[in-house]
Parts: structure tokens; C-alpha cells; sequence
């Protein structure tokens, strides 16, 4: 049983809390700039985001890695989950590694959460604009009619104004 994998799964875990913390900052400071609706700088918020996205990926991987990695040094099946692994660890280290990982779910969460946020307004925005927009169209709530005092449609001959134009 290596102490050594275990003190990196530690690192890993943290390393990837705070990397999803600084990412639920941003995350925080753009939904802040839509609400308030700050567009300047919209680009790069979100390309910091990806930024952290790529990083966070690389280090779920790693861990992930690692994690198959223990499960094999302390005898456990493939499909063995985090909480299985807890159950053969000493006490100490099972209290570190299970706040460590209830963190990493809070944070997760919490971006979710931020996202959701996000998500929601702008698809409240996208559907005004589609209604206002829809409303625009003739027909939708009154009609337009041609010269002999019928509804136009779209298959109607173009109602001229000016004949001299």
C-alpha cells in the first residue's frame, strides 16, 4: 500500500478544488457582467473559462488515473467506487480525502448552479427577441390588405404604393 500514491491523490483532489473554485469566480464575474450587462469583456471571461475547463479536465484525468491506480494497490474491483476505497483507509486519512471530495462536489455544484443561472437568463433573453421579433411579421396580430380589400398573403401580388417607382 503506497502512502506516496495516496499523498498524490490528496494534491490532485486539491489541486482540482482550486482550480474549480478560481473557475466558479470567473464563472461568478460573467454571470455578473450579463446581469449587468457589461459586453466588453464578455470574450475574455469566457475564454478564461475554457481556459480553466481544459485545465480542470487534465487534472479529473489524472486523478481518475491515479484513483484506478489505488483501487489495484489496495485489492479493489474495477467498478469499486470512492466510498469502497474510503472503507480501506485509516481513519485519518478517511476524514481528509471524504472533506476533500465533499468539497469537490460542493464546488462542482456550485458551478452548476452559476451555469444554470447563466443558461436561464440567456435563454430568457433569446426568447423576447424571438417573440418581439415574431410580432414583427405581418399577419401575426393584424392584417394586411391589398387593394381590392381582401387579406394579403404571401401568394398575393405585392401591393404597389407609387406606380412611379
Amino acid at each position: 500500500m503506497s502512502n506516496d500514491n495516496l499523498q498524490k491523490f490528496r494534491c490532485l483532489l486539491d489541486g482540482e478544488i482550486s482550480c474549480l473554485k478560481e473557475c466558479a469566480g470567473l464563472a461568478s464575474d460573467l454571470k455578473l457582467a450579463l446581469k449587468d450587462k457589461d459586453y466588453g469583456d464578455l470574450s475574455n471571461k469566457i475564454s478564461e473559462i475554457d481556459s480553466f475547463a481544459s485545465e480542470i479536465a487534465l487534472l479529473d484525468k489524472d486523478r481518475d488515473d491515479l484513483f484506478s491506480i489505488l483501487k489495484a494497490e489496495y485489492e479493489l474491483g474495477e467498478n469499486a467506487s470512492f466510498y469502497d476505497f474510503m472503507d480501506c483507509l485509516d481513519f485519518d486519512n478517511k476524514l481528509i480525502l471524504s472533506q476533500l471530495y465533499q468539497t469537490l462536489r460542493l464546488e462542482v455544484l456550485r458551478i452548476q448552479g452559476i451555469f444554470w443561472a447563466i443558461n436561464s437568463f440567456v435563454e430568457t433573453a433569446n426568447e423576447s427577441i424571438v417573440f418581439a421579433l415574431s410580432s414583427l411579421q405581418s399577419g401575426k396580430f393584424s392584417n394586411v390588405y391589398n387593394r381590392y380589400g381582401s387579406i394579403n398573403s404571401s401568394s398575393s401580388e405585392p401591393v404597389l404604393l407609387s406606380k412611379e417607382l
